[in-house]
């Protein structure tokens, strides 16, 4: 019974080196590139407040909204789409020999697709009194992103594969 189990044992072992020698003659090269690429961000997001406070409670939020969202449809942007609200709220400011004012807020967010959209919008903006505008944030959209990745992965394997033809004729240093 124990020389049946020494040579089971001694057979699994040697299977295994076996194996192990049949798999160490691949030979790889691995080889690595980089590329960059200077890319436009094709989304801007504009923060835009408004608040009865700047106009000192003349002219209410509500009538401040319509006039900004008749002047961006005028400027061929889709409000229903591209403008949300973020934030909206009121203050109650009290005085001793005045009566109390409580002034409304509202916060909105702007996506443009190019920076010249974002300069009319500004400018617009300005013009009608709403001058509480900020950049949010940039980013690039997934299509953008997808082929700006595919690009750059070309301009990579267009790299290594000059490497690999300029070390063809050299001894190179095999990697297993």
């Amino acid at each position: 019974m124990k020389k049946i189990l020494a040579l089971l044992i001694g057979t699994i072992a040697l299977s295994g080196t076996i194996c192990a020698q049949e798999n160490q003659s691949l030979n790889i090269i691995e080889v690595s590139a980089t590329a960059q690429k200077s890319v436009t961000p094709d989304e801007i997001y504009l923060n835009i407040t408004i608040n009865e406070k700047d106009n000192k409670g003349k002219i209410s939020v509500d009538q401040q909204e319509e006039q900004m969202v008749k002047a961006l449809e005028g400027l061929g942007i889709k409000t229903k789409e591209q403008l949300t609200v973020k934030n909206m709220g009121s203050t109650l400011q009290n005085h001793t020999l005045k009566k109390d004012e409580i002034f409304a807020s509202k916060e909105y967010s702007l996506k443009l697709t190019s920076a010249s959209d974002a300069y009319a919008t500004i400018n617009v903006l300005n013009y009608l009194g709403i001058a509480d505008v900020s950049l949010g944030k940039t980013a690039l959209s997934s299509k953008l992103e997808i082929e700006v990745k595919d690009t750059l992965l070309a301009e990579a394997a267009k790299v290594s594969k000059k490497w690999r033809k300029s070390t063809a004729g050299t001894d190179m240093k095999m990697c297993r």
